[in-house]
């Protein structure tokens, strides 16, 4: 265990109720630089696991008491030995690919199935005794690992890279990620929107062909929800659904009957099939190890007056 009183920053301190979660404002292009990292954008639920004894709650970004829907991770938790903690994270569900499904985890919800969730843990707010809010991130990050070094699933730490944000972005959309979160190192815990955490999201898109589709309840010519497939996804191609609410944007029926609407093929799951049909693995390990690469590459290539200028 760390010795946490010699983390620069921390200060002795109550165990908070709640801690509001910082939040990352969009973007369009991911920052670079050495005093950013990037973390894999994950497809779950933001949680707070809060410690207090033997005490264990899982806690939503807004404050509501999950835990006994993901009674798995509170075990975990509770098994980490910590006397007290604040742990900032998310639960997710990785799908056959690899890739974090929100509605994977959902489905699992509402069948009670525990068996597949996975916490990964990304930044740690408080622990015993001490507030580390005013310490910087990657001081906070570096406990945490240390903390969870030796700890199997369902608790992963949340791995991150210290590298160009557009080859990181890149290598994410590649694999069928939905994006990637960056994060100022060297800042304190700040609650909210801001500067300091920026998302980017992978904005490639794809043409799909819709089978069908259901009229909005909610609002006038509009979609609800529509049926569609991707011949290019597999040799053979499948049924898929998908909301449009989670593209962001309002789909007019006029613009599926006329057969000019574009959606974005990162919110759909074949973004991860080779053309041929071939799965995409695309496990944590092996997408920072494929990142490493290809920076190691790109810094033995330049100049010293290149790397000059990255910052």
């Amino acid at each position: 265990m760390p010795d946490i009183a010699k983390v620069r920053g921390a200060r002795k301190g109550l165990l908070p109720t709640f801690v509001e979660p910082s939040l990352a404002s969009p973007c369009d292009k991911p920052p670079s630089g050495p005093r950013w990292i990037h973390e894999i954008k994950q497809d779950g639920y933001r949680i707070q696991a809060r410690v207090d004894g033997k005490d264990v709650k899982l806690l939503t970004r807004k404050g509501l008491d999950w835990t006994e829907r993901f009674q798995a991770i509170a075990d975990a938790v509770q098994a980490l030995g910590l006397a007290s903690a604040l742990i900032d994270g998310e639960v997710v569900v990785q799908d056959a690919a690899g890739l974090t499904s929100l509605n994977e985890l959902q489905q699992d919800l509402r069948e009670s199935r525990q068996d597949r969730l996975r916490y990964f843990a990304f930044d740690l707010i408080y622990c015993d005794g001490f507030d580390l809010r005013p310490a910087s991130l990657i001081d906070r990050k570096s406990v945490l690992q240390q903390i969870l070094a030796s700890v199997p699933p369902p608790i992963c730490f949340g791995e991150h890279l210290e590298a160009d944000g557009s080859t990181v972005l890149a290598h994410s959309c590649r694999l069928g990620l939905e994006g990637i979160i960056s994060k100022r190192k060297d800042l304190p815990y700040r609650s909210g929107h801001g500067e300091h955490w920026l998302k980017s999201k992978c904005r490639a898109t794809e043409e799909f062909v819709i089978i069908g589709f259901i009229e909005s309840t909610a609002a006038k010519r509009s979609v609800g929800s529509i049926s569609s497939c991707s011949p290019r996804a597999s040799t053979r191609p499948r049924r898929t659904h998908a909301s449009p609410s989670r593209s962001g944007s309002r789909i007019r029926s006029s613009a599926i009957r006329r057969g000019t609407w574009r959606v974005p093929t990162a919110s759909y799951r074949e973004a991860a099939t080779h053309r041929d049909g071939r799965s995409t693995s695309v496990s944590t390990a092996g997408f920072w190890r494929s990142i490493k690469k290809c920076t190691q590459r790109r810094t033995a290539a330049r100049s010293p007056r290149d790397s000059r200028n990255l910052g």
